[in-house]
C-alpha cells in the first residue's frame, strides 16, 4: 500500500537514497528542504514529489510542511560535520519548533535518525560501541551535544501523540543493500557499518509494519 510521506533532509546520501527507493514503490512524498537546488532534476521533476523550502527556524515554511497532508514523517537530518551554517539552528531547535506542529496536524508516525551516541534504556554496556562514542564527544562535542539533545526531545514525546522511532545509525556508506540487524548496543556482536540503500529498505519496512514503536534499535549489516 502506498502513502505520503513527509521527508527531512532529502538532499543528502541517506536520504537521497530512501527518496529514490519510496518513489520507486509509489509513494507520495513532500520533502522540507534547505537548498531546493541541492535535489537531482529527475526527483524534482516527479509528479509524485512536492518540495517545500525552508529553514529549521522558519515558522511559516515549517506549518506548510505540517499541514501537507501526510501522517507520516521520516527525518534523515544529522549534524553536518564540519558544522552547519553559520547561527543555523540546531536539529534539536528545528524539531523543537515541527514536532507540535506535526501533532496539531495529526501526524500518527515519525521515523528519526540519531545515533548511537545517544542511549537507550534498552542498551547495555558495550565496550566497542562505547570506545568510538568516547573519541566522537572528545572530537565532535557540539555534533553529540545535538545528537544526545534532539534524540532525547523525539523520545520524550507520548506514543499516543506520535508513535515515534528513533533509528540509530552508525558509519552509513556506499554500496548494494545488505541484510541488517535491528538491535541495542551490546545485545548483538558490534558492527561499525551499514549500507545507505539497506537503511532506506529498513525505513520503508518500518513504515509499513510498525515494529519499533517507542523504540531507539541500532541498525548494521549482518
Amino acid at each position: 500500500m502506498t502513502t505520503h510521506i513527509l521527508v527531512l533532509g532529502a538532499t543528502g546520501p541517506s536520504g537521497l537514497d530512501f527518496v529514490h527507493a519510496a518513489l520507486r514503490e509509489g509513494h507520495t512524498l513532500t520533502l522540507y528542504l534547505r537548498n531546493a537546488a541541492k535535489l537531482p532534476t529527475e526527483v524534482k521533476g516527479n509528479a509524485l514529489v512536492t518540495v517545500i523550502q525552508g529553514q529549521l527556524d522558519d515558522q511559516a515554511s515549517l506549518e506548510k510542511a505540517a499541514s501537507c497532508g501526510s501522517q507520516s514523517v521520516v527525518s534523515f537530518l544529522g549534524p553536518v560535520i564540519g558544522g552547519g551554517p553559520k547561527n543555523a539552528p540546531s536539529i534539536l531547535q528545528g524539531y523543537e519548533n515541527l514536532v507540535p506542529k506535526l501533532i496539531a496536524h495529526d501526524f500518527k508516525r515519525g521515523l528519526f535518525l540519531s545515533t548511537p551516541s545517544y542511549n537507550s534504556p534498552e542498551d547495555s554496556w558495550a565496550p566497542g560501541w562505547y570506545l568510538i562514542i568516547s573519541l566522537l564527544w572528545l572530537t565532535l562535542n557540539w555534533a553529540y551535544r545535538d545528537v544526545v539533545g534532539f534524540s532525547t526531545y523525539i523520545a520524550s514525546q507520548p506514543v499516543d501523540k506520535l508513535r515515534w522511532t528513533l533509528f540509530r545509525v552508525p558509519n552509513l556508506r556506499s554500496g548494494p543493500a545488505r541484510p541488517v540487524v535491528t538491535t541495542f548496543k551490546g545485545k548483538d556482536r558490534f558492527n561499525w557499518n551499514l549500507e545507505r540503500k539497506a537503511l532506506a529498505e529498513w525505513v520503508l519496512l518500518e513504515l509499513k509494519q510498525d515494529r519499533w514503536i517507542g523504540r531507539a534499535p541500532v541498525l548494521y549489516n549482518a
